[in-house]
């Protein structure tokens, strides 16, 4: 009898083992289900973000190719105004390759799902920039006509549209920094609540692990007192701790499952760590980023992300040079310095032909990198990420440590963000002043533009500098268009503008004013001693035309000090009257003006003619 009672209680205990168990499984699976459409959702937002962030990272191509399109009509009206209707040929045929770049973002944009209010946005942004782009083609073919052509009414609507374009892109802006706002946002949430809900599966499992315990601790006290210590421990955080608990019994096969949940529970949750903290290493290097501005910057804010991406690793930083057919190294780790990789170009290194972050666990394994072999110090572990701006590869962030210390996923991850992040500033930088520099220099001779002197010189009067200006134009110019043609024309202002680059000093300002008409500004010099560097010019240019072999062709100069006006009007006056009597005094001189009003051809005071100067009067060529 007491058998039989033994077996039906032995039979009881393990119907109600069986019920916990289950029971205990279909909530831990429904609430692993909850957990696992929390993951879902961070990683739908995740996706949003990365869609929203490569979309306007097009949208910012918009806003710099919105700029460039108004510096490009702004030069080519101007060029027209001055006759030069090469320079405005050269502006619309860089306008037809901004259209060319500006259909392609908006194509690029279309094919990327965002918002219906963004999208909306884009539309109209669209149909702006076809007639921004309509407008700005009207200006420069009215400007290719000359000077008699130019319609302010055509540039003045030009200048109304551009302005109705730039706030409407600065709205799309706002919108794009909205919506990533939002989904960061979501994507925090849906981790957070994620999160929670394993927390509560894991303290759940832990409440009916202890109930069961409980029900049945005069048969099996021991066993379940090991599981609830166990699911105690998980339900504090412990996430490593497994039951010992593994016959082939009931508790056993318990057993087995509650580690089956703990390994999943383990794993759900250090991923949601290391999203966590990727996002927020992501986070704050993108903010580290924008508030740098050059590319000495850049390398100082990834010098200091190092040390949070890597640990303490050797690390740097190697870019192509401006060949880019060399890499040099731009940045180490500040404390532990670079590894010193002899790659020497970009494309020599696996990385940046892979495209993708390569892991070398060990520098002596068959496949390792040949740059890693035989590398003082023993083996190492390497990390190699390419750093590349819209697929131009700019270089890659190197990596090394002991090989007994091998990265962890979360340095290879922060590293990868490192070299996206490193990749991205830099290319931005290096597109800013590209267009500054191009909106800002003659395109012809690289010299700086007419609208750029007349800020510098406008400066030197703000700051009440003193300062000496030539004007200089080439002699018999449309003669040597004509016999030569157009093409020699072209050469021969390049060849010009090399002269005065080698000829006059660091400080002078030298620009192309229009056709074969240049401007030097000479700061802290009187009208002889810039008169004497002109000298130097006219000296300089006959020796570079027959070192060149190329038809002789002269300059004249008028010059003139800051102190003869009170404005740039009246001193280029001055000097372009100075100009005019050199011309009619022969050619190929320097004269020094006010010119007297009873005579263009100047006396011995205005001309470098006399002792206290230099003989600058030669024959025409």
């Amino acid at each position: 009898m007491r058998t039989s009672e033994r077996q039906r209680s032995t039979v009881s205990v393990a119907r109600r083992l069986i019920v916990a168990a289950l029971v205990s499984v279909a909530l831990v699976v429904a609430l692993l289900c909850a957990g696992w459409s929390g993951l879902a959702a961070s990683q739908r937002a995740t996706v949003s973000l990365e869609r929203l962030t490569t979309a306007q990272s097009r949208h910012q191509d918009l806003d710099m190719a919105h700029d460039a399109i108004h510096a490009m009509v702004a030069g080519g009206a101007l060029d027209g105004e001055h006759g030069d209707i090469s320079g405005v040929q050269r502006k619309v045929d860089g306008l037809a390759l901004l259209a060319d770049d500006v259909d392609e973002a908006f194509l690029e944009q279309g094919r990327i799902a965002l918002p219906r209010n963004i999208t909306d946005q884009l539309a109209v942004a669209a149909n702006q920039m076809d007639k921004y782009l309509r407008q700005a083609s009207v200006v420069l073919a009215n400007a290719a006509r000359g000077p008699a052509q130019f319609s302010p009414d055509a540039y003045g609507a030009f200048e109304t549209t551009s302005e109705d374009l730039e706030l409407l892109l600065g709205g799309i802006t706002d919108r794009f920094v909205a919506e990533a706002a939002s989904a960061r946002a979501d994507a925090a949430t849906a981790r957070h609540n994620a999160f929670v809900v394993m927390m509560i599966t894991a303290g759940i499992a832990a409440v009916i692990a202890v109930t069961s315990a409980w029900q049945i601790r005069r048969s099996i006290t021991r066993s379940l007192a090991g599981v609830g210590a166990v699911a105690a421990r998980v339900a504090a955080g412990d996430f490593a701790a497994r039951s010992d608990e593994l016959g082939d019994d009931e508790l056993g096969r318990l057993g087995h499952e509650f580690n089956r949940v703990a390994d999943s529970l383990q794993e759900m949750v250090g991923r949601l760590r290391q999203d966590a903290e990727r996002s927020a290493f992501g986070k704050e290097l993108g903010s580290a980023f924008e508030m740098v501005d050059t590319e000495v910057e850049v390398y100082r804010a990834s010098q200091r992300a190092m040390t949070t991406a890597a640990g303490a690793s050797k690390v740097e930083l190697l870019l192509a040079d401006s060949s880019q057919a060399h890499l040099e190294q731009a940045a180490v780790h500040p404390d532990h310095g670079g590894p010193g990789c002899s790659v020497q170009s970009p494309f020599g290194c696996a990385a940046v032909r892979r495209g993708a972050t390569v892991v070398f666990r060990t520098s002596d394994a068959l496949d390792a990198c040949p740059k890693l072999v035989d590398r003082a110090g023993g083996p190492y572990a390497a990390v190699c990420a390419p750093v590349s701006f819209m697929g131009k590869a700019l270089g890659v962030l190197h990596s090394t440590r002991p090989v007994d210390q091998p990265f962890t996923q979360e340095q290879v991850d922060r590293i990868g963000t490192l070299a996206t992040g490193v990749g991205t500033r830099i290319g931005t930088v290096r597109a800013f002043e590209k267009t500054q520099i191009q909106a800002s220099t003659d395109g012809m001779t690289g010299l700086m533009n007419r609208r750029s002197m007349e800020e510098r010189i406008g400066l030197l009067f703000e700051r009440g500098q003193r300062f000496a200006m030539a004007v200089a134009d080439l002699d018999h110019f449309k003669g040597l268009n004509d016999t030569y043609g157009h093409e020699m024309g072209d050469r021969a202002l390049r060849q010009f503008a090399e002269v005065l680059r080698t000829t006059t000093r660091v400080d002078d300002i030298v620009a192309r004013w229009g056709g074969e008409e240049f401007t030097i500004v000479f700061p802290s010099l009187s009208a002889l001693d810039a008169a004497a560097i002109c000298e130097r010019v006219r000296e300089g240019l006959a020796l570079a035309c027959t070192s060149a072999k190329m038809p002789t062709f002269t300059v004249s100069f008028g010059v003139v000090e800051s102190v003869a006006g009170n404005d740039m009007g009246k001193i280029f006056k001055i000097a372009d009257e100075a100009l005019y009597a050199a011309k009619d005094a022969g050619r190929n001189r320097t004269i020094i003006g006010p010119i007297s009003a009873a005579s263009t051809i100047p006396d011995e005071r205005h001309a470098v003619d006399h002792p206290a100067a230099m003989n600058a009067v030669s024959a025409d060529s």
